[in-house]
């Protein structure tokens, strides 16, 4: 391959037909490369530019599968006596399972800069339900309430529901 002759414009080639100043060269005497191909309609708009900086149009996003939602709570605890917490959690567990529930974040929290409860919560989780009914099963169900009597109460000082909402499941 040849060097360009000019290196700072690597797109730039000279004629390759060899004329005096003053005498133009025919057209059809450029090699086929050089030559630009006409437009098939004389007054169509430019092609559209497909450089590095240029987008495809946007094209309709299809799914391709049903989108399934799911129910979750955002939950904020100041938990007192971390055994007993723990026996609430243990016993409460299954019945969330069963019912299709899980945690989907639990943290323990280390520091609260802002909030609207008296006393900063040191523990947050996020409570993953089906729908909202089933939701509303759980917390109605006779084994969790007498769970939640029995240790829960005793073991959190206070309780926020930051949010509900519904989300697309994720996979």
């Amino acid at each position: 391959m040849r060097r360009p002759s000019h290196p700072g414009r690597p797109w730039y080639r000279p004629s390759p037909v060899r004329t005096a100043p003053n005498i133009a060269a025919p057209h059809d005497s450029a090699p086929a490369e050089f030559k630009t191909p006409p437009l098939a309609r004389p007054n169509a708009p430019p092609a559209p530019c497909r450089g590095v900086f240029s987008r495809a149009p946007p094209t309709p996003f299809r799914r391709t599968h049903p989108v399934t939602t799911r129910h979750e709570i955002l939950v904020a605890l100041r938990v007192i006596d971390e055994h007993r917490y723990q026996r609430y959690r243990d016993a409460m567990t299954p019945i969330l399972h069963a019912m299709g529930g899980r945690f989907r974040y639990d943290f323990r929290v280390a520091e609260t800069l802002t909030g609207d409860t008296p006393e900063p919560p040191n523990r947050v989780f996020v409570l993953s339900f089906p729908d909202a009914a089933t939701k509303d099963r759980f917390f109605s169900d006779p084994a969790y309430k007498a769970a939640r009597t029995e240790h829960f109460e005793p073991s959190v000082g206070g309780a926020t529901v930051i949010a509900a909402f519904d989300i697309a499941d994720p996979l």
